[in-house]
């Protein structure tokens, strides 16, 4: 994927996971080990600012991982596939 692709995927995250849960961007209470379900997406939205954040202050690095934890997280809550996922990646490298 491209480097510009990273922060149209995060997009793609906020706006698609925006339509299904009504939740706030809200960085989670990184003290706790495993959140709820519902702050663990609200703290997903606030992890795709972030991801773009990074990405605009050239840290494409981090912002590659953010954007790994993100789908892992997307994953593990139900919201998508791994098969989804995986073709969230191809549509970007094909600009879609």
């Amino acid at each position: 994927m491209d480097n510009h692709q990273i922060p149209a995927l995060a997009d793609r995250y906020l706006i698609e996971v925006g339509k299904v849960y009504s939740f706030e961007s809200v960085r989670a209470d990184t003290t706790r080990r495993a959140p709820p379900c519902s702050n663990a997406v609200e703290h997903v939205m606030w992890c795709c600012n972030q991801v773009k954040l990074q990405f605009s202050a050239g840290e494409t690095e981090k912002a590659c991982a953010l954007l790994g934890f993100v789908q892992g997280v997307l994953w593990l809550a139900g919201v998508y596939s791994i098969d989804d996922l995986r073709q969230h990646v191809l549509d970007a490298r094909a600009g879609g």
